[in-house]
């Protein structure tokens, strides 16, 4: 190693610059994170105040709950189809009566990859 003292760059500087010469998107706006656990819980922390609400759509991802929960936020589920699509009617629903700060749709979804 030719510099062992050196720790990482915190911001991903470089990383982001070649996403963002890639993408098109303005370095600031991409966020760089050490897996989706973490970037989760990040966009939770910077959006949420306690009391917020969030809409999860499971089955999914337990890391919406989870972090949720971590950070004092309401869930508000609103569960899939039988044939596991999003019910885009209900979603609207009830982002129109509860207005929630964040909603998450995942794509493809965990467990059944759709």
């Amino acid at each position: 190693m030719k510099f062992p003292y050196i720790y990482p760059d915190p911001e991903s500087r470089r990383l982001r610059a070649a996403l963002s010469e890639d993408s098109g998107l303005e370095a600031d706006h991409i966020l760089a994170g050490c897996g989706a656990d973490e970037l989760i819980d990040l966009i939770m922390r910077c959006v949420l105040d306690p009391g917020d609400k969030i809409v999860d759509c499971p089955p999914t991802f337990t890391m919406y709950e989870f972090d949720a929960a971590v950070n004092a936020a309401d869930v508000i589920k609103v569960p899939r189809k039988s044939d596991f699509s999003l019910n885009v009617e209900l979603i609207a629903d009830v982002v129109e009566k509860e207005k929630p700060k964040c909603i998450f749709l995942t794509s493809p979804n965990n467990p059944d990859g759709r």
